[in-house]
């Protein structure tokens, strides 16, 4: 089931932004051929739960592959593309 848009609020003529997040890597000559993987979870919301699992994700990449394979990329929710 695809997550809801933030409910409007009276007076609001659109949705309030809310930030988006995902999960990034990439790994550098591990792939077919040795070039390069990278990838991506589903934007998901910015919330502290989502946040802290991402994180807990990027550290324990960062360590298995390598400082800066892994990353939290941030986006708003109008410039995000659908995260189903």
């Amino acid at each position: 089931m695809p997550p809801t848009l933030p409910r409007r609020l009276a007076g609001m003529s659109k949705p309030a932004l809310s930030p988006w997040i995902r999960l990034r890597w990439r790994l550098p000559e591990a792939g077919l051929f040795g070039h390069a993987v990278e990838g991506h979870w589903l934007w998901e919301p910015d919330t502290p739960a989502v946040r802290a699992a991402f994180q807990a994700a990027v550290e324990a990449g960062n360590r298995a592959h390598g400082a800066g394979t892994h990353w939290v990329e941030q986006e708003e929710i109008g410039n995000a593309p659908a995260p189903w």
